[in-house]
């Protein structure tokens, strides 16, 4: 008879237990949807115990997140790989992709202030899959509830036109950040102007000075030496700044490669285009060179395919190739390049 008693409340117990376990009222939502290779900079994921909407009384009775005790808070990725987790006892941590995400959270008594938010910084298909948050709790009545919620992450290949686009807004950040060079360095260039002007104004008052001391008694030869002394270290200043600006040089122009008919060798295999550039004066020292695209029309019937670099950099000039392979056919690629000394 005890033996049946006990059997009796142990089939009691696994029901509460099954019972407690509820869905919903659990938010997790992530931005983007979706990863794009290159393109996809940050992905933010947040897991959240909301507030219940209206229910039935007993269910209300049963898991009322405003009665809730969360004890912790979990997200795994294709019910698998534990990426974090916060809990009462521990704070947010992260437990894979540890090099490229960050997580912080919270977990207080109250709805508001229980989450777990995840950021991770350049994603790929690493990070795609189906994602689960799991909010371990405890109601008011010391039974313990499950909450889950599962969104879906993507990875795609961005498409020709999506590359093009994010090539064109890296073109415009590289000419609005060559225009406040060209800005910064046309307003030290003014200032050393400035700088020079007044030397020059400074030595000719020495020179004035020096003139009139000469015609004065030999008692004078002291102070004429002394202002002699000051007028060359004054004209070592200026030279100094006047090579200094000599020296921070910039040349630029763009290379037309034309048709990849004309690449060699023909065929299919890797073939390639080289222009000399001969810089218009030779630079003091090698200068660093920097290429980008400028133009393409790219064949609609192939796939478009190309690369360029600089080879055998001198302070005279380089050597600028444009390479493409397989089918592809460009009918025209412009390259500019920059060449300059910091």
């Amino acid at each position: 008879m005890v033996k049946s008693n006990e059997m009796s409340f142990g089939l009691i117990c696994i029901f509460v237990m099954v019972f407690a376990i509820e869905a919903s009222d659990v938010s997790l939502t992530a931005e983007p949807a979706s990863i794009k290779d290159g393109i996809t900079k940050t992905l933010q994921m947040k897991c959240s115990l909301q507030r219940a909407h209206q229910r039935d009384d007993a269910a209300q009775s049963r898991a009322e997140p405003s009665t809730m005790t969360v004890n912790s808070i979990s997200v795994t990725r294709d019910d698998k790989t534990t990426i974090a987790s916060i809990s009462s006892r521990h704070p947010a941590i992260a437990s894979a992709d540890v090099d490229t995400i960050t997580v912080r959270g919270e977990i207080t008594p109250g709805v508001g202030s229980n989450y777990l938010l995840l950021t991770w910084t350049k994603p790929g298909i690493n990070q795609a899959g189906i994602y689960t948050c799991s909010i371990n709790a405890t109601d008011n009545a010391g039974r313990g509830v499950l909450y889950k919620s599962n969104t879906y992450i993507c990875h795609q290949r961005p498409n020709e036109d999506e590359i093009l686009k994010y090539i064109i807004q890296l073109e415009d950040r590289l000419s609005l950040t060559e225009t406040e060079v060209q800005e910064c360095k046309q307003s030290l260039k003014t200032e050393l102007t400035a700088i020079r002007l007044s030397l020059n104004n400074s030595q000719s008052h020495l020179q004035g000075q020096i003139d009139i001391l000469k015609t004065q008694d030999a008692t004078t030869a002291a102070s004429l030496k002394r202002l002699e002394t000051g007028a060359s270290s004054l004209r070592t200043d200026l030279t100094a700044i006047q090579n200094s600006l000599d020296s921070y040089v910039a040349e630029e122009g763009v290379v037309y490669f034309g048709s990849s008919q004309s690449f060699r060798p023909p065929g299919l295999n890797a073939r390639s285009r080289m222009v000399y550039v001969k810089f218009t004066k030779t630079f003091s020292k090698l200068p660093t060179v920097v290429c980008n695209l400028h133009a393409l029309d790219a064949d609609k019937g192939t796939n478009t395919r190309f690369k360029y670099y600089a080879r055998d950099l001198t302070t005279a000039g380089f050597n600028l190739y444009c390479e493409t392979w397989w089918d592809t056919l460009l009918h025209g690629i412009d390259i500019k390049w920059r060449a300059s000394i910091p």
